[in-house]
Protein backbone atom coordinates (compact mmCIF):
# COMPACT_ATOMS: atom_id res chain seq x y z
CA UNK A 1 0.00 0.00 0.00
CA UNK A 2 1.20 3.42 -1.26
CA UNK A 3 2.48 5.40 1.86
CA UNK A 4 1.89 9.36 1.64
CA UNK A 5 3.39 12.29 3.66
CA UNK A 6 6.06 10.13 5.99
CA UNK A 7 9.34 12.40 6.77
CA UNK A 8 12.65 10.83 5.32
CA UNK A 9 15.16 9.82 7.41
CA UNK A 10 16.91 13.11 7.70
CA UNK A 11 13.80 15.04 8.73
CA UNK A 12 12.84 12.66 11.12
CA UNK A 13 16.38 12.98 12.90
CA UNK A 14 16.66 16.49 12.81
CA UNK A 15 13.15 16.86 14.51
CA UNK A 16 13.96 13.90 17.25
CA UNK A 17 17.56 15.92 17.74
CA UNK A 18 15.52 19.00 18.23
CA UNK A 19 12.87 17.98 20.54
CA UNK A 20 16.12 16.69 22.30
CA UNK A 21 18.07 20.00 23.24
CA UNK A 22 14.88 21.30 23.74
CA UNK A 23 14.22 18.49 26.29
CA UNK A 24 17.51 19.47 27.86
CA UNK A 25 17.00 22.78 28.59
CA UNK A 26 13.56 22.46 29.40
CA UNK A 27 14.53 19.63 32.24
CA UNK A 28 17.29 22.09 33.55
CA UNK A 29 14.65 24.09 34.70
CA UNK A 30 11.79 21.52 35.34
CA UNK A 31 14.13 20.02 38.09
CA UNK A 32 14.96 23.56 39.57
CA UNK A 33 11.19 24.01 40.44
CA UNK A 34 11.23 20.49 41.37
CA UNK A 35 14.31 20.66 43.26
CA UNK A 36 13.09 24.16 44.70
CA UNK A 37 9.80 22.27 46.59
CA UNK A 38 11.78 19.49 47.73
CA UNK A 39 14.60 21.80 49.42
CA UNK A 40 11.49 24.12 50.89
CA UNK A 41 10.11 20.53 52.31
CA UNK A 42 13.88 19.96 53.86
CA UNK A 43 14.77 23.41 55.09
CA UNK A 44 13.29 25.84 57.30
CA UNK A 45 10.61 27.86 56.19
CA UNK A 46 13.02 31.08 56.52
CA UNK A 47 15.93 29.43 54.79
CA UNK A 48 16.80 31.46 51.20
CA UNK A 49 16.66 28.52 49.04
CA UNK A 50 17.55 30.24 45.45
CA UNK A 51 21.69 29.23 45.78
CA UNK A 52 20.68 26.15 47.46
CA UNK A 53 18.51 25.05 43.99
CA UNK A 54 21.29 26.15 42.05
CA UNK A 55 23.73 23.94 43.59
CA UNK A 56 21.47 21.15 43.93
CA UNK A 57 20.60 21.34 40.11
CA UNK A 58 24.31 21.68 39.63
CA UNK A 59 25.02 18.26 41.90
CA UNK A 60 21.99 16.48 40.62
CA UNK A 61 23.25 16.77 36.64
CA UNK A 62 26.82 15.80 37.88
CA UNK A 63 25.53 13.00 39.69
CA UNK A 64 23.91 11.53 37.18
CA UNK A 65 25.41 12.47 34.51
CA UNK A 66 22.91 14.41 32.49
CA UNK A 67 24.21 16.96 29.72
CA UNK A 68 22.88 20.24 29.86
CA UNK A 69 23.69 23.24 28.00
CA UNK A 70 23.68 25.52 30.96
CA UNK A 71 27.66 27.55 31.12
CA UNK A 72 28.14 27.17 34.92
CA UNK A 73 31.30 28.88 36.26
CA UNK A 74 33.19 26.33 37.67
CA UNK A 75 33.97 28.32 41.07
CA UNK A 76 30.18 29.34 41.91
CA UNK A 77 29.53 25.32 40.74
CA UNK A 78 31.99 23.83 43.09
CA UNK A 79 31.19 26.19 46.05
CA UNK A 80 27.25 25.40 45.47
CA UNK A 81 27.93 21.36 45.43
CA UNK A 82 29.57 21.49 48.44
CA UNK A 83 26.94 23.52 50.20
CA UNK A 84 24.68 20.70 49.09
CA UNK A 85 26.51 17.88 50.24
CA UNK A 86 26.85 19.24 53.81
CA UNK A 87 23.17 19.87 54.56
CA UNK A 88 21.76 16.87 52.78
CA UNK A 89 22.90 13.14 52.81
CA UNK A 90 22.57 13.28 48.93
CA UNK A 91 25.44 10.00 48.73
CA UNK A 92 22.63 8.31 50.67
CA UNK A 93 20.84 6.02 48.61
CA UNK A 94 18.10 5.54 51.00
CA UNK A 95 17.85 8.99 52.17
CA UNK A 96 14.38 10.42 51.62
CA UNK A 97 15.53 13.29 49.86
CA UNK A 98 17.60 11.14 47.48
CA UNK A 99 14.40 9.39 46.74
CA UNK A 100 13.10 12.97 45.95
CA UNK A 101 15.73 13.42 43.03
CA UNK A 102 15.53 9.88 41.94
CA UNK A 103 11.87 10.10 41.37
CA UNK A 104 12.38 13.63 39.42
CA UNK A 105 15.27 12.02 37.51
CA UNK A 106 13.26 9.30 36.35
CA UNK A 107 10.42 11.63 34.81
CA UNK A 108 13.34 13.16 33.16
CA UNK A 109 14.46 9.65 31.59
CA UNK A 110 10.38 8.64 30.34
CA UNK A 111 11.06 11.61 28.11
CA UNK A 112 14.35 10.67 26.85
CA UNK A 113 13.59 6.81 26.07
CA UNK A 114 9.94 7.67 24.95
CA UNK A 115 11.84 10.08 22.60
CA UNK A 116 14.24 7.38 21.40
CA UNK A 117 11.31 5.15 21.00
CA UNK A 118 9.76 7.24 18.88
CA UNK A 119 12.59 6.99 16.84
CA UNK A 120 12.53 3.72 16.63
CA UNK A 121 9.10 3.61 15.63
CA UNK A 122 9.89 4.74 12.31
CA UNK A 123 12.16 1.39 11.97
CA UNK A 124 10.14 -1.76 11.75
CA UNK A 125 13.38 -3.79 12.53
CA UNK A 126 14.78 -1.82 15.08
CA UNK A 127 16.12 -3.69 17.92
CA UNK A 128 14.32 -3.29 21.83
CA UNK A 129 15.20 -0.55 24.38
CA UNK A 130 18.89 -0.63 25.65
CA UNK A 131 18.70 0.46 29.26
CA UNK A 132 21.65 0.87 31.48
CA UNK A 133 22.20 -0.52 34.87
CA UNK A 134 21.53 2.94 36.78
CA UNK A 135 18.61 3.73 34.59
CA UNK A 136 17.00 0.56 34.58
CA UNK A 137 17.12 0.69 39.05
CA UNK A 138 15.66 4.40 38.94
CA UNK A 139 12.44 2.67 36.17
CA UNK A 140 12.03 -0.22 38.67
CA UNK A 141 12.23 1.57 41.61
CA UNK A 142 9.16 4.33 40.00
CA UNK A 143 7.07 1.19 39.47
CA UNK A 144 7.73 -0.32 42.92
CA UNK A 145 6.66 2.93 44.50
CA UNK A 146 3.03 3.15 45.92
CA UNK A 147 3.31 6.71 45.58
CA UNK A 148 3.96 7.66 42.12
CA UNK A 149 1.70 9.06 40.37
CA UNK A 150 -0.18 6.57 37.36
CA UNK A 151 1.31 8.90 34.31
CA UNK A 152 4.47 8.08 35.75
CA UNK A 153 3.86 4.31 36.51
CA UNK A 154 2.48 3.82 33.02
CA UNK A 155 5.47 5.05 31.22
CA UNK A 156 7.73 3.82 33.08
CA UNK A 157 5.79 -0.19 32.58
CA UNK A 158 5.75 0.73 29.01
CA UNK A 159 9.39 1.54 28.31
CA UNK A 160 10.16 -1.81 31.01
CA UNK A 161 8.56 -4.13 28.47
CA UNK A 162 10.09 -3.03 25.12
CA UNK A 163 13.69 -2.70 26.78
CA UNK A 164 16.16 -6.05 26.16
CA UNK A 165 15.98 -7.24 29.89
CA UNK A 166 12.11 -8.06 29.66
CA UNK A 167 13.30 -12.09 29.79
CA UNK A 168 11.09 -14.51 31.72
CA UNK A 169 12.72 -15.37 34.88
CA UNK A 170 14.43 -11.93 35.14
CA UNK A 171 13.94 -9.23 37.52
CA UNK A 172 12.00 -6.94 35.56
CA UNK A 173 9.59 -9.67 34.65
CA UNK A 174 9.44 -10.90 38.23
CA UNK A 175 8.28 -7.29 38.97
CA UNK A 176 6.02 -7.28 36.69
CA UNK A 177 4.22 -10.15 37.62
CA UNK A 178 4.05 -9.31 41.03
CA UNK A 179 2.08 -6.46 40.45
CA UNK A 180 -0.32 -8.19 37.81
CA UNK A 181 -0.95 -10.90 40.21
CA UNK A 182 -0.78 -8.43 43.96
CA UNK A 183 0.02 -11.71 45.96
CA UNK A 184 3.13 -11.07 47.73
CA UNK A 185 2.96 -8.82 50.52
CA UNK A 186 5.38 -6.05 48.74
CA UNK A 187 2.85 -5.61 46.08
CA UNK A 188 -0.72 -6.19 48.19
CA UNK A 189 -0.64 -1.46 47.57
CA UNK A 190 -1.71 -2.13 43.88
CA UNK A 191 -4.31 -3.76 44.54
CA UNK A 192 -6.02 -0.18 46.19
CA UNK A 193 -4.56 1.05 43.23
CA UNK A 194 -6.82 -0.86 40.44
CA UNK A 195 -5.47 1.98 37.03
CA UNK A 196 -1.76 0.92 37.95
CA UNK A 197 -2.93 -2.94 38.34
CA UNK A 198 -4.82 -2.52 34.89
CA UNK A 199 -1.66 -0.96 33.14
CA UNK A 200 0.31 -4.19 33.98
CA UNK A 201 -2.38 -6.09 32.14
CA UNK A 202 -2.12 -3.61 29.06
CA UNK A 203 1.20 -3.54 28.50
CA UNK A 204 2.94 -7.04 30.65
CA UNK A 205 1.53 -9.34 27.71
CA UNK A 206 2.96 -12.54 29.74
CA UNK A 207 0.75 -16.24 29.67
CA UNK A 208 1.52 -16.63 33.52
CA UNK A 209 -0.76 -13.57 34.18
CA UNK A 210 -3.95 -16.08 33.09
CA UNK A 211 -5.17 -17.33 35.87
CA UNK A 212 -5.06 -13.89 38.20
CA UNK A 213 -7.29 -12.33 34.88
CA UNK A 214 -9.94 -15.26 35.13
CA UNK A 215 -10.08 -14.31 38.61
CA UNK A 216 -10.63 -10.67 37.80
CA UNK A 217 -13.26 -11.38 35.22
CA UNK A 218 -15.48 -13.62 37.72
CA UNK A 219 -15.16 -11.13 40.19
CA UNK A 220 -18.52 -9.12 40.34
CA UNK A 221 -15.98 -6.23 42.62
CA UNK A 222 -13.36 -5.85 39.87
CA UNK A 223 -12.86 -1.99 39.38
CA UNK A 224 -14.64 -0.97 35.82
CA UNK A 225 -10.98 -0.41 34.41
CA UNK A 226 -9.16 -3.16 35.72
CA UNK A 227 -11.90 -5.55 34.73
CA UNK A 228 -11.91 -4.45 30.63
CA UNK A 229 -8.15 -4.71 31.03
CA UNK A 230 -8.33 -7.81 32.10
CA UNK A 231 -10.82 -8.66 29.33
CA UNK A 232 -8.54 -7.40 26.92
CA UNK A 233 -5.44 -9.13 28.01
CA UNK A 234 -7.56 -12.78 28.10
CA UNK A 235 -8.69 -11.76 24.51
CA UNK A 236 -4.98 -11.54 22.94
CA UNK A 237 -4.17 -14.75 24.91
CA UNK A 238 -7.16 -16.75 23.82
CA UNK A 239 -8.18 -18.21 26.57
CA UNK A 240 -10.98 -20.45 25.73
CA UNK A 241 -11.63 -21.40 29.45
CA UNK A 242 -12.17 -17.68 29.96
CA UNK A 243 -15.49 -17.93 27.91
CA UNK A 244 -18.33 -18.56 30.28
CA UNK A 245 -17.33 -15.84 32.47
CA UNK A 246 -16.89 -13.48 29.65
CA UNK A 247 -20.52 -14.25 28.10
CA UNK A 248 -21.90 -13.61 31.82
CA UNK A 249 -20.53 -10.45 31.83
CA UNK A 250 -21.67 -9.72 27.80
CA UNK A 251 -24.65 -9.26 28.94
CA UNK A 252 -24.32 -6.63 31.55
CA UNK A 253 -25.79 -3.07 32.11
CA UNK A 254 -22.97 -1.25 31.89
CA UNK A 255 -22.30 -0.96 27.96
CA UNK A 256 -18.56 -0.64 27.95
CA UNK A 257 -17.74 -3.64 29.90
CA UNK A 258 -20.47 -5.29 27.32
CA UNK A 259 -18.55 -4.25 24.13
CA UNK A 260 -15.37 -5.68 25.52
CA UNK A 261 -16.90 -9.41 26.32
CA UNK A 262 -18.66 -9.61 23.36
CA UNK A 263 -15.40 -8.78 20.85
CA UNK A 264 -13.04 -10.83 23.43
CA UNK A 265 -15.34 -13.54 22.96
CA UNK A 266 -15.42 -12.81 19.20
CA UNK A 267 -11.34 -13.56 19.18
CA UNK A 268 -11.77 -16.30 21.34
CA UNK A 269 -14.94 -18.02 20.63
CA UNK A 270 -16.70 -16.39 17.83
CA UNK A 271 -19.55 -19.37 17.48
CA UNK A 272 -20.40 -18.32 20.92
CA UNK A 273 -24.37 -17.50 21.47
CA UNK A 274 -23.59 -14.08 22.54
CA UNK A 275 -21.55 -13.51 19.48
CA UNK A 276 -24.56 -14.65 16.85
CA UNK A 277 -26.85 -12.70 18.80
CA UNK A 278 -24.80 -9.40 18.92
CA UNK A 279 -24.48 -10.11 15.02
CA UNK A 280 -28.02 -10.28 14.09
CA UNK A 281 -29.15 -7.15 12.23
CA UNK A 282 -33.01 -6.10 13.30
CA UNK A 283 -34.78 -5.06 10.15
CA UNK A 284 -35.26 -1.32 11.77
CA UNK A 285 -32.20 -1.06 13.36
CA UNK A 286 -30.36 2.53 13.64
CA UNK A 287 -26.82 3.35 11.88
CA UNK A 288 -25.25 2.59 15.67
CA UNK A 289 -26.68 -0.60 15.96
CA UNK A 290 -25.62 -1.65 12.45
CA UNK A 291 -22.14 -0.30 12.94
CA UNK A 292 -21.94 -1.91 15.84
CA UNK A 293 -22.81 -5.79 14.52
CA UNK A 294 -19.95 -4.73 11.86
CA UNK A 295 -17.35 -3.73 13.79
CA UNK A 296 -17.73 -7.08 16.01
CA UNK A 297 -17.97 -9.12 12.77
CA UNK A 298 -14.35 -7.73 12.00
CA UNK A 299 -12.73 -8.47 15.32
CA UNK A 300 -15.03 -12.42 14.46
CA UNK A 301 -12.71 -11.76 11.29
CA UNK A 302 -9.31 -11.50 12.32
CA UNK A 303 -7.41 -14.51 11.86
CA UNK A 304 -5.07 -16.13 14.66
CA UNK A 305 -1.99 -15.53 13.80
CA UNK A 306 -0.19 -19.24 14.16
CA UNK A 307 3.34 -20.31 13.60
CA UNK A 308 3.30 -22.87 10.37
CA UNK A 309 -0.65 -23.17 10.79
CA UNK A 310 -4.19 -21.58 9.68
CA UNK A 311 -6.63 -20.82 12.38
CA UNK A 312 -9.18 -23.46 12.89
CA UNK A 313 -11.53 -21.40 13.03
CA UNK A 314 -11.14 -19.45 9.60
CA UNK A 315 -14.07 -20.88 7.85
CA UNK A 316 -16.66 -19.92 10.43
CA UNK A 317 -14.72 -16.39 11.34
CA UNK A 318 -15.50 -15.42 8.13
CA UNK A 319 -18.51 -16.89 7.09
CA UNK A 320 -19.86 -15.07 10.10
CA UNK A 321 -18.31 -11.82 9.29
CA UNK A 322 -19.08 -11.98 5.17
CA UNK A 323 -22.67 -12.67 6.28
CA UNK A 324 -22.58 -8.93 8.22
CA UNK A 325 -20.75 -7.07 6.28
CA UNK A 326 -22.58 -8.51 3.00
CA UNK A 327 -26.12 -7.17 4.74
CA UNK A 328 -24.25 -3.92 5.39
CA UNK A 329 -23.20 -3.36 2.24
CA UNK A 330 -26.57 -4.33 0.62
CA UNK A 331 -28.39 -1.67 2.64
CA UNK A 332 -26.66 0.81 0.57
CA UNK A 333 -23.61 1.72 3.22
CA UNK A 334 -20.53 2.93 1.89
CA UNK A 335 -17.07 3.58 2.87
CA UNK A 336 -15.18 5.93 3.19
CA UNK A 337 -11.73 8.04 4.21
CA UNK A 338 -11.85 10.54 6.85
CA UNK A 339 -9.10 12.59 8.36
CA UNK A 340 -9.20 13.27 12.51
CA UNK A 341 -8.50 16.97 12.39
CA UNK A 342 -6.97 16.67 16.28
CA UNK A 343 -4.45 13.71 14.96
CA UNK A 344 -4.55 14.66 11.14
CA UNK A 345 -4.73 10.86 10.82
CA UNK A 346 -6.51 9.37 7.89
CA UNK A 347 -8.96 6.67 9.16
CA UNK A 348 -11.44 4.31 7.53
CA UNK A 349 -15.11 4.94 7.74
CA UNK A 350 -18.76 4.04 6.97
CA UNK A 351 -21.65 5.85 6.07
CA UNK A 352 -25.47 5.62 5.49
CA UNK A 353 -26.65 6.99 1.96
CA UNK A 354 -29.32 8.96 3.61
CA UNK A 355 -26.73 10.93 6.09
CA UNK A 356 -23.47 11.45 4.38
CA UNK A 357 -22.55 13.98 6.87
CA UNK A 358 -21.67 10.99 9.97
CA UNK A 359 -19.29 9.18 9.63
CA UNK A 360 -18.43 6.55 11.63
CA UNK A 361 -15.23 5.36 11.85
CA UNK A 362 -13.97 1.13 11.32
CA UNK A 363 -10.67 -0.62 12.25
CA UNK A 364 -8.90 -0.04 8.67
CA UNK A 365 -7.72 -3.54 8.77
CA UNK A 366 -11.27 -4.25 6.80
CA UNK A 367 -8.93 -3.12 4.15
CA UNK A 368 -5.49 -3.53 4.37
CA UNK A 369 -5.56 -6.63 6.52
CA UNK A 370 -6.53 -10.26 5.92
CA UNK A 371 -10.00 -9.10 6.87
CA UNK A 372 -10.17 -7.68 3.29
CA UNK A 373 -10.27 -11.62 2.08
CA UNK A 374 -14.34 -11.22 3.24
CA UNK A 375 -14.75 -8.82 -0.02
CA UNK A 376 -13.10 -11.08 -2.11
CA UNK A 377 -15.38 -14.16 -0.38
CA UNK A 378 -18.27 -11.90 -0.57
CA UNK A 379 -17.64 -11.27 -4.25
CA UNK A 380 -16.68 -15.09 -5.36
CA UNK A 381 -19.82 -15.85 -3.72
CA UNK A 382 -21.88 -13.34 -5.19
CA UNK A 383 -24.48 -14.97 -7.89
CA UNK A 384 -25.60 -11.20 -9.16
CA UNK A 385 -23.98 -8.88 -11.19
CA UNK A 386 -25.82 -5.85 -9.88
CA UNK A 387 -24.71 -6.83 -6.67
CA UNK A 388 -21.22 -7.45 -7.49
CA UNK A 389 -21.13 -3.55 -8.84
CA UNK A 390 -22.56 -2.37 -6.24
CA UNK A 391 -20.17 -4.05 -3.76
CA UNK A 392 -16.85 -2.71 -5.81
CA UNK A 393 -18.84 1.07 -5.87
CA UNK A 394 -19.05 0.97 -1.80
CA UNK A 395 -15.24 0.38 -1.90
CA UNK A 396 -14.92 3.98 -3.72
CA UNK A 397 -13.03 4.93 -0.66
CA UNK A 398 -14.55 8.53 -1.09
CA UNK A 399 -12.65 11.38 0.19
CA UNK A 400 -12.99 15.43 -0.70
CA UNK A 401 -15.12 13.85 -3.68
CA UNK A 402 -12.86 11.36 -4.85
CA UNK A 403 -12.57 7.80 -4.97
CA UNK A 404 -9.15 6.58 -3.39
CA UNK A 405 -10.48 2.76 -3.46
CA UNK A 406 -9.31 0.39 -6.39
CA UNK A 407 -10.00 -3.61 -6.34
CA UNK A 408 -6.91 -5.39 -8.06
CA UNK A 409 -8.10 -8.57 -9.77
CA UNK A 410 -6.17 -11.39 -10.36
CA UNK A 411 -7.22 -13.79 -13.29
CA UNK A 412 -6.16 -17.58 -12.76
CA UNK A 413 -7.81 -20.49 -14.85
CA UNK A 414 -10.56 -19.77 -16.28
CA UNK A 415 -11.44 -16.67 -14.93
CA UNK A 416 -12.99 -14.01 -17.39
CA UNK A 417 -13.82 -9.65 -17.23
CA UNK A 418 -16.89 -9.17 -19.15
CA UNK A 419 -16.57 -5.23 -20.21
CA UNK A 420 -19.50 -3.08 -21.31
CA UNK A 421 -18.40 -3.62 -25.29
CA UNK A 422 -18.94 -7.15 -25.19
CA UNK A 423 -15.38 -8.12 -24.96
CA UNK A 424 -13.58 -10.39 -22.17
CA UNK A 425 -10.32 -10.46 -20.41
CA UNK A 426 -8.50 -13.24 -19.68
CA UNK A 427 -5.30 -13.52 -17.74
CA UNK A 428 -3.72 -13.66 -21.38
CA UNK A 429 -4.94 -10.35 -22.11
CA UNK A 430 -3.98 -8.90 -18.56
CA UNK A 431 -1.30 -10.81 -17.41
CA UNK A 432 -0.44 -8.26 -14.08
CA UNK A 433 -4.32 -8.54 -13.61
CA UNK A 434 -7.26 -5.51 -13.74
CA UNK A 435 -7.84 -2.90 -11.65
CA UNK A 436 -11.56 -2.34 -11.12
CA UNK A 437 -12.37 1.15 -9.58
CA UNK A 438 -15.44 3.54 -9.87
CA UNK A 439 -15.65 6.46 -12.00
CA UNK A 440 -16.23 8.71 -9.15
CA UNK A 441 -18.63 8.66 -5.57
CA UNK A 442 -22.14 8.75 -7.42
CA UNK A 443 -24.06 6.56 -6.39
CA UNK A 444 -24.81 4.65 -10.25
CA UNK A 445 -21.13 5.56 -11.35
CA UNK A 446 -19.68 2.86 -13.57
CA UNK A 447 -17.19 0.86 -12.63
CA UNK A 448 -13.35 1.23 -14.86
CA UNK A 449 -11.51 -1.46 -15.27
CA UNK A 450 -7.86 -0.95 -16.20
CA UNK A 451 -5.32 -3.15 -17.51
CA UNK A 452 -1.97 -3.43 -19.22
CA UNK A 453 -1.58 -5.68 -22.37
CA UNK A 454 0.73 -8.43 -23.45
CA UNK A 455 2.64 -5.13 -25.20
CA UNK A 456 2.67 -2.97 -21.97
CA UNK A 457 0.00 -1.08 -23.50
CA UNK A 458 -2.52 0.57 -20.88
CA UNK A 459 -6.26 0.40 -21.39
CA UNK A 460 -9.68 1.03 -19.59
CA UNK A 461 -13.14 0.15 -20.37
CA UNK A 462 -16.51 0.27 -18.74
CA UNK A 463 -16.74 -3.03 -16.36
CA UNK A 464 -19.96 -5.39 -17.01
CA UNK A 465 -19.20 -8.56 -14.43
CA UNK A 466 -17.36 -11.45 -13.29
CA UNK A 467 -17.39 -15.05 -15.23
CA UNK A 468 -16.25 -17.60 -13.31
CA UNK A 469 -15.10 -15.18 -9.88
CA UNK A 470 -14.29 -18.82 -7.94
CA UNK A 471 -10.86 -18.43 -10.16
CA UNK A 472 -10.09 -14.98 -9.19
CA UNK A 473 -8.01 -13.43 -6.32
CA UNK A 474 -9.04 -9.78 -4.82
CA UNK A 475 -6.88 -7.29 -3.37
CA UNK A 476 -8.86 -4.14 -1.93
CA UNK A 477 -6.14 -1.32 -1.81
CA UNK A 478 -6.50 2.66 -0.85
CA UNK A 479 -3.78 5.37 -2.19
CA UNK A 480 -4.20 6.90 0.71
CA UNK A 481 -2.11 5.65 4.48
CA UNK A 482 -5.14 4.54 6.90
CA UNK A 483 -4.16 4.78 10.89
CA UNK A 484 -4.98 1.77 12.66
CA UNK A 485 -7.57 2.87 15.64
CA UNK A 486 -9.32 5.58 15.03
CA UNK A 487 -12.08 3.30 15.12
CA UNK A 488 -11.25 3.01 18.71
CA UNK A 489 -11.33 7.09 19.18
CA UNK A 490 -15.34 7.47 18.87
Amino acid sequence: MMQHGQPSDDVLDQRIEKRLLSFRDSLELQLGKAMEVKLKGHFDAGVKILGWTFGLVALVFTLFGIKTAIDLREAARTTAIDEVKKKLAVDDSTSEFRRDVDRVIARGLISSYFLEMSRSKENPFALDLSISDTDLRRLIDLVKDSRSEDRDFRDAVDILTRSTQIKEGNSVSRLLLALGTAADEEFRWIRGQPDKRATVFELFLDGRLVQTARSLVGDDKTDKRLLIAATRYLAKMKDAESAKSLEKIAVRSDEDIAHEAKHALARIMPESAVVSAALKIAQDASDEAIVSALRLAISVARPDRLFFTTDPKMATRNKLAAAVLSEVMARGYVLRLSRVISTNKMGLAISNPQNMSRLYFLPSRLINGPESELFGKIIRDSKDAKAVVGMLRSLCLEDDDRCHGVVHVSLEKEALIELSSGFTLSAADAPAGVYLRPRSPEKNADIIASWTDQDSNRKSLVFSKLINSNDMQFEIRSARALSEDLAESE
